[in-house]
């Protein structure tokens, strides 16, 4: 490794779990010699985690409420009711997915096309069908 690593102990640490080559870094470093030691560590942990997060149904639900709670919405006896009707037709207490966003589209619950479709494909299901009493 090259001088200027070799006396930051961190950038030792960080580069173990880093996805790009130590040879790369270490070439990186040594061509901006110049780099102060703040700025090298910066780099090392931008490249030591992983950059992707991890799109979860718990997130998804977390951002919905919160959407909710700051638009104020208040509508989820409607919201209920029109996804029991739905049901009653299923004969059981599973409801298909479109039918869901129908529902909450015509509502007009205040979420974006893009979460309510990302909450609706995440939402666990059986058979493909969605237990209405998730949505409310």
């Amino acid at each position: 490794m090259g001088e200027i690593a070799k006396n930051i102990p961190e950038v030792n640490e960080l580069m173990e779990e880093t996805e790009i080559p130590l040879e790369l870094f270490v070439k990186f470093l040594e061509s901006y010699c110049q780099l102060t030691r703040h700025a090298m560590l910066t780099i090392a942990r931008k490249y030591a985690f992983p950059r992707e997060p991890k799109i979860t149904y718990e997130l998804v639900l977390n951002l919905s409420k919160d959407r909710l709670r700051k638009k104020k919405y208040d509508r989820y006896d409607d919201l209920l009711l029109c996804l029991e009707e739905c049901v009653e037709n299923e004969h059981d207490r599973y409801v298909d997915p479109d039918e869901v966003f129908r529902v909450c589209t015509t509502l007009g619950l205040p979420l974006s096309n893009d979460l309510l479709t990302a909450l609706i494909q995440l939402v666990p299901k059986t058979n493909g069908k969605v237990d209405y009493s998730m949505f409310c």
